[in-house]
């Protein structure tokens, strides 16, 4: 579940206009992100927690702005999953 969705625009004008004449076309839609928000929440049923972890470290490399995964259980986890591995696990 995305927990933020772009509610708001940017302007651009075309290449190549001159100063002036009013503000561009609409270009792209934008949400604003402050320090500290949860962007996307996820729900796993059926995947076991190693599985998750990878699939969340891939989630974050395509992402632009720096991401950590949070969990309910075990709080913030380190970007070194397999070395930790067992470290969540004992918990």
């Amino acid at each position: 579940m995305f927990r933020k969705l772009p509610y708001t625009f940017t302007t651009k004008k075309p290449a190549e206009v001159r100063m002036g004449k009013g503000k561009g076309n609409h270009h792209d839609w934008i949400c604003p992100i402050k320090i500290g928000q949860i962007l996307i929440e996820f729900s796993f049923l059926d995947l076991k927690l190693f599985n998750i972890l990878i699939l969340l470290r891939k989630c974050i490399k395509r992402l632009p702005v720096k991401s950590r995964i949070v969990t309910s259980q075990y709080g913030i986890l380190s970007k070194n999953i397999d070395k930790n591995f067992n470290k969540i696990i004992t918990l």
